[in-house]
């Protein structure tokens, strides 16, 4: 009991970590959504036409974007502060497939980045300047990022880990009866006889 309570602590305060991480990317897109209606003129019904996708897409649909990944990431650790609390078994159960979904698109966003050289002329055009303002970020400060982006990886599955762990330890036990000890019930000692043996009262008479 105190090795479960121990790992749902552990993986509280990973879930806090993803928190702190996607309540700041909501901040930040909150932020550059602003400065986007101040200077830019933002006028809601613009659009900016994406050739990868054959849609139009809202102009600033960089930090719509942005947001929604910090709002998934959110919501993601919300689910896993939930699981870690309960440790009820259905609870893990989603929030260990959701971590696993959220991973499987990261190591594909990044390995599109790193196999394809021109992976940023697929990305549709950003009026807001937000996205190469962001690229250039990363760039200049390659090092650091890499290690950010390294440390979130790494709490991620970290997550993974200790919820399927945790799941394990919670894991329902289901059996095919309500008991096993209704096999190994005692017989009664009070057993009815399948004959009744009837006292006769009738006479014997001895022949002379």
């Amino acid at each position: 009991m105190g090795c479960r309570g121990f790992i749902a602590f552990i993986l509280n305060i990973l879930n806090f970590f993803q928190t702190f991480f996607g309540a700041a990317m909501i901040i930040y897109s909150a932020w550059m959504l602003r400065q986007w209606d101040s200077f830019h003129n933002y006028i809601p019904n613009s659009f900016t036409s994406s050739a990868a996708l054959g849609i139009d897409l809202p102009a600033p649909w960089f930090i719509y974007t942005f947001m929604g990944i910090g709002i998934i990431v959110c919501v993601v650790s919300c689910s896993g502060h939930i699981a870690a609390e309960t440790t009820n078994w259905c609870c893990l159960c989603c929030y260990t497939v959701l971590v696993f979904l959220l991973i499987l698109l990261e190591a594909a966003f990044v390995g599109d980045i790193f196999f394809n050289p021109q992976w940023d002329k697929d990305i549709p055009d950003d009026p807001t300047g937000e996205f190469e303002n962001i690229k250039e970020f990363i760039e200049s400060n390659i090092d650091s990022c890499k290690w950010v982006g390294l440390g979130i990886v790494i709490v991620q599955v970290l997550s993974l880990l200790f919820a399927v762990i945790l799941r394990i330890m919670v894991s329902p036990t289901t059996n095919d009866y309500d008991s096993d000890d209704d096999y190994y019930l005692p017989r009664t000692s009070n057993r009815q006889p399948l004959l009744i043996v009837q006292s006769s009262s009738t006479p014997v008479f001895r022949r002379e």
